[in-house]
């Protein structure tokens, strides 16, 4: 016989959170989610599967806009300290060089690097416009 859970109880079991996620995520009908469940040995009433559905709704907005604040700008971060840690090592490689066509060479790699420097910019611009943590002041001048 199925275990018979509340909301409290089913909103803390990792088991019942991960079947009624997926069956969130591929949009299954609660019927399905519900026959799923009990196939695990889980039962849950109706209501306690809407309301365990809307906490984990409420729970993925904060899930996901706390990895959008912080997993993805740091990110954006990180690749723009790396490009111009190359930039810079590309620059230094070219003032040594003393043959004009690797210099020439050392150079263009360099420049090149200058369009995705500014994709990487004008995407962290967008992405933390986007997020209500984040507030840009407009026209800020170098």
């Amino acid at each position: 016989m199925p275990k018979t859970f509340t909301f409290r109880k089913s909103s803390k079991d990792p088991n019942v959170i991960s079947i009624v996620s997926l069956g969130f995520a591929l949009r299954i009908p609660d019927k399905k989610i519900m026959e799923n469940l009990e196939s695990d040995g889980y039962s849950l009433s109706k209501p306690t599967l809407y309301k365990l559905k809307a906490y984990l709704r409420q729970n993925l907005a904060e899930d996901i806009n706390e990895a959008f604040a912080y997993g993805i700008i740091q990110e954006y971060f990180a690749a723009i300290k790396a490009i111009k840690e190359g930039q810079r090592r590309l620059w230094e490689l070219s003032d040594e060089e003393t043959d004009p066509l690797k210099k020439g060479e050392l150079i263009t790699q360099a420049i090149n690097t200058y369009p995705f420097l500014t994709g990487y910019y004008n995407n962290l611009q967008k992405v933390i416009s986007r997020h209500k943590a984040f507030k840009i002041q407009p026209d800020i001048t170098v």
